[in-house]
């Protein structure tokens, strides 16, 4: 009714009654969607004529508004793919505003959503921990509890993080490979790499090995890039230092490609670090080079977390003005949780 009037047969609008709504009060273990046990999974399994729900509540006035909002949700997207962070939150502000004057119902989740994503590049993700807290509480959805186990893994809860992210692998076996699917699985990826789970990116691995190719996003509120950064980040966790660099570089490609500017960045230290385990003096000075230009787009683009992790990873590729190999061990922090650091210096990696 907003982009074609002309094309709407408004003699055929009617209000199409869904069988999820007769059946509500009536099934206890199966339902439309959702559960290991539904019964829908396309509109015509709930209706005959093959949609559901009152068209007749559309207007020229709420269409408008929606396109409006779905156009700023684009907008703080692309926003973030090239590293504009104060575009995004301005536009992320204005997307919220639009979705709620546009009665959208997911309007508030879109905008926590992508606000997350954006306090993670910013190494603000601690900031978002209450909100995640309060949505988390409200809701089931597998990607609220997923961003959750990632700032936690960033706040140091590893242990904490380690329990989440195995019970959300145990449910997500059974859930729906939806729109989100790879999206929320690169937020456990991150959380993974941080705890250094091994058997979490065993299994992890095992899911996303297969997408590596493809880039995670879900629908157009969030972009994480190329999954095979994800994958890398599990390859470094499982010490399967080749396969890591393999992925590394295929995620650098594909971000350049892309235009997504603070993935590549990430893209970048991984696979610095994964020709710093090599031996070879090759590796080691394409290692540093790498880590070099990761720290100076990081500092451009205002990631101060990711700027602090390249300073360590230089440190530990250069002593005395030479290069050398990082040399990893481990170490048992105060809580009992495994930290790794580089041997030749002592700094954490």
């Amino acid at each position: 009714l907003h982009l074609y009037p002309d094309r709407v047969r408004l003699d055929l609008v009617t209000d199409t009654r869904s069988l999820a709504a007769d059946l509500d009060n009536v099934l206890n273990r199966v339902t439309p969607e959702d559960d290991a046990a539904s019964f829908a999974w396309l509109a015509g399994d709930l209706s005959e004529s093959g949609v559901v729900g009152n068209a007749s509540l559309a207007s020229p006035r709420l269409g408008e508004r929606l396109v409006e909002y779905y156009a700023e949700l684009a907008l703080v997207t692309s926003a973030v793919l090239r590293g504009r962070f104060e575009d995004a939150e301005h536009f992320a502000n204005a997307a919220l505003e639009k979705g709620r004057r546009a009665e959208h119902p997911d309007a508030p989740l879109h905008h926590l959503v992508q606000i997350v994503q954006l306090r993670f590049l910013q190494g603000r993700l601690a900031e978002t921990v209450t909100p995640l807290e309060r949505a988390a509480a409200r809701t089931d959805l597998f990607g609220v509890h997923a961003m959750r186990s990632l700032a936690g893994a960033e706040l140091g809860e590893l242990r904490e993080t380690r329990g989440r992210v195995g019970r959300l692998l145990d449910a997500f076996a059974e859930g729906p490979r939806d729109s989100g699917w790879l999206s929320n699985l690169s937020l456990l990826a991150l959380a993974t790499h941080r705890t250094r789970d091994v058997e979490a990116a065993e299994r992890i691995a095992l899911l996303m090995e297969p997408c590596a190719h493809r880039a995670g996003a879900a629908f157009i509120v969030v972009c994480n890039g190329s999954a095979s950064h994800f994958v890398g980040l599990l390859a470094a966790v499982r010490e399967r230092h080749a396969e890591a660099r393999a992925h590394f570089d295929a995620a650098r490609r594909a971000n350049d490609a892309m235009g997504a500017v603070p993935w590549k960045v990430h893209a970048t230290i991984g696979l610095a670090a994964s020709l710093g385990m090599g031996q070879g003096e090759g590796s080691r000075t394409r290692a540093l080079e790498l880590a070099r230009s990761a720290r100076s787009d990081a500092a451009t683009l205002g990631m101060p977390v990711v700027d602090e992790d390249t300073r360590a990873l230089l440190a530990s590729l250069e002593v005395d003005g030479r290069t050398v190999g990082t040399r990893a061990g481990y170490r048992l922090d105060d809580d009992g949780n495994k930290v790794r650091f580089a041997k030749r210096t002592g700094k954490d990696i």
